[in-house]
């Protein structure tokens, strides 16, 4: 079984997989995809690009969700960071470019579920509020075990985009193994254990008790 982690970016997406034991939900392998403007971060399944090179940003959003969509075919779950309500900047341009992302992945009948941004946070450093240098730096730290990420440059796009993405999709695996009793909530950590009994304004059920969209 395939899953995946989306952080969305209008600019640097960044995308990891997890192809899982069917039974287990064991890791087999992982892979990443990632964008970049700099020629010199281009590397394996890291996408360099000109913004110059289209007439739009709607060809950019098309350009970069083709390259997306051939990257999570065959996928059966997949988890995306939802909206930071308090951002600023080009809010209209990443909800245009989110939603596009969150449309094709329905279409694709992939199950989809949304984290809060929050959540993903907490999950990876225990506060959430924390920065995407704090993110990298646990991912630097304590999962070293994974893909290395150590030629692309710290604290930047598109590691940074890769590691959150990698979190989702962790959070993710984690939210499958519960659902099928591989684990049991008391078995988690006290941080963990309130991710998943969370609720709040805009998210009044937890988590465990939200059907995956495309259900």
């Amino acid at each position: 079984m395939k899953i995946v982690g989306i952080d969305p970016s209008i600019n640097a997406s960044g995308i990891y997989t997890m192809e899982l034991d069917d039974n287990t939900l064991d890791v087999v392998s992982q892979d990443y995809l990632g964008f970049t403007q700099v020629k010199k971060n281009e590397y394996k399944n890291i996408i360099w690009y000109k913004k110059k090179d289209f007439k739009h940003g709607l060809e950019q959003n098309v350009w970069m969700q083709n390259y997306i969509y051939d990257f999570i075919k065959h996928s059966t779950f997949l988890a995306i960071e939802g909206y930071a309500y308090g951002a600023t900047g080009k809010v209209f341009e990443i909800g245009e470019f989110c939603g596009g992302i969150k449309q094709m992945v329905f279409n694709m009948k992939i199950k989809m579920r949304i984290y809060e941004p929050a959540v993903i946070k907490m999950y990876a450093t225990g506060k959430g509020t924390s920065d995407k240098i704090s993110m990298c730096d646990e991912y630097d730290k304590h999962e070293n075990g994974q893909l290395d990420l150590g030629h692309l440059p710290q604290y930047k796009t598109p590691k940074e985009d890769i590691v959150d993405a990698y979190y989702i999709c962790k959070l993710l695996r984690l939210e499958l193994m519960l659902r099928r009793a591989l684990i049991n909530l008391k078995d988690l950590s006290e941080t963990e254990i309130k991710i998943f009994n969370r609720c709040t304004k805009s998210n009044p059920i937890n988590i465990l008790a939200r059907n995956f969209i495309g259900e």
